[in-house]
C-alpha cells in the first residue's frame, strides 16, 4: 500500500463539542450515545496542527476532552467501533479522528454525516454492516476531501450508481468485496484520478461497462474475484497505464480479445485463475515485456 500523506488541517475543538451537544433552553448536555474522553497528541501530529505552532519540533502533549461513541474505544487520533451493534450515529456529529473504524454493527448508511465538512479524516472502514446503495451515493460521499481509504466490504450495496465517488478526490484505496453488488453503472468511478487500490471480491456482478476503468489512469492494483461476469470489452483496460497487478479470477471468463492487454505495459502480475477461458490467442501477452508472473 502506498503511504498516505496527509494534508493538515487544524482541529476546531470548539466546534467539534458543540456539534455533540444538545441545548435546550439554557441547559445543554451531550448527545445521547456519546461520552467525552480525554485525548492527548504530540502537538507536532498534524490533525492537532494550528496556525501558531506549524514549526514546533518538540513532543509537547496537547490534551482535549474529545467526544468519543460510548462503548467504542478512542485513543490518538483513531475511533474503533467494532460489534457494538449500532445502527445509527449521530447526526451532524463532527467526528474529531483522523481513521474511523465501524465495522460489525448493523448499520443501514453511512456512519459519516457528510452534510458537515470533516477535512480530516483520511480513512473510513465501515465494513460488515447493512449499508445499502441508498447511502454509497454521491449526496453522501462528500465533505471528505482528504479521505485516502475507504472499506465498504460486506455490506448490501447492490448498485454503485453514475459518479458515486466523484466528490472523492483523494481516495487511494477502495475495497467493495462481499458487498452483493450486482451492477456498475457507467460513470461509476468518476473522480477517482487518484486511486491506486481497487478490490471487488465475492460480488455477483455479470457485466462491467466499457469505459468503467477510464478515470483510473493512477490505478495499480485491480483485483476481482468470484464474479459472473463472462466477456471484457477489448479497450477495458486501455487508460490503466499504472496497473502493476492484474487479479480476474475464480469468475466465467469465456474469451478474451487479442488486444484486451495491449494498453497495460507496465503490468507484472496477471491472474486469471479458474475461468472458463475456452482460446487464448498467441499475441495476447505480447510486449508485455515487465509481465513476471501469469
Amino acid at each position: 500500500m502506498s503511504n498516505f500523506a496527509i494534508t493538515v488541517v487544524p482541529l476546531d475543538v470548539a466546534a467539534v463539542n458543540n456539534s455533540a451537544v444538545n441545548c435546550a433552553k439554557k441547559l445543554c448536555k451531550i448527545h445521547d450515545g456519546l461520552e467525552y474522553v480525554r485525548i492527548c497528541k504530540p502537538s507536532s501530529c498534524p490533525l492537532w496542527k494550528s496556525s501558531n505552532n506549524n514549526n514546533v519540533t518538540i513532543t509537547k502533549e496537547t490534551c482535549y476532552q474529545l467526544p468519543c461513541l460510548k462503548t467504542c474505544k478512542c485513543f490518538n487520533s483513531q475511533m474503533y467501533c467494532i460489534g457494538n451493534r449500532f445502527d445509527r450515529v449521530p447526526k451532524n456529529w463532527i467526528i474529531p479522528y483522523q481513521k474511523v473504524v465501524i465495522k460489525f454493527n448493523i448499520l443501514q448508511e453511512f456512519p459519516v454525516d457528510t452534510s458537515v465538512l470533516q477535512p480530516w479524516i483520511y480513512e473510513i472502514d465501515a465494513s460488515s454492516n447493512y449499508i445499502t446503495n441508498e447511502s454509497i451515493s454521491r449526496q453522501y460521499l462528500k465533505n471528505l476531501p482528504n479521505l485516502h481509504s475507504l472499506n465498504i466490504n460486506e455490506n448490501y450495496i447492490k448498485t454503485i450508481g453514475r459518479n458515486t465517488f466523484i466528490n472523492l478526490k483523494n481516495l487511494q484505496v477502495l475495497k467493495m468485496q462481499k458487498s452483493n453488488i450486482l451492477t456498475i453503472e457507467e460513470g461509476a468511478f468518476s473522480g477517482l484520478k487518484n486511486l491506486i487500490h481497487l478490490l471487488m471480491e465475492k460480488n455477483p456482478i455479470s457485466k462491467f461497462p466499457m469505459n468503467i476503468f477510464d478515470p483510473l489512469q493512477k490505478l495499480e492494483t485491480l483485483y476481482i474475484k468470484e464474479t459472473y461476469v463472462q466477456y471484457l470489452d477489448e479497450d477495458i483496460f486501455i487508460k490503466l497505464d499504472n496497473l502493476r497487478s492484474l487479479t480476474f479470477q475464480d469468475s466465467f471468463l469465456r474469451e478474451i480479445k487479442q488486444g484486451t492487454f495491449a494498453a497495460i505495459r507496465n503490468i507484472y502480475y496477471i491472474n486469471l485463475k479458474n475461468n472458463t477461458i475456452r482460446y487464448i490467442d498467441k499475441d495476447l501477452f505480447r510486449r508485455l515485456y515487465k509481465l513476471k508472473t501469469l
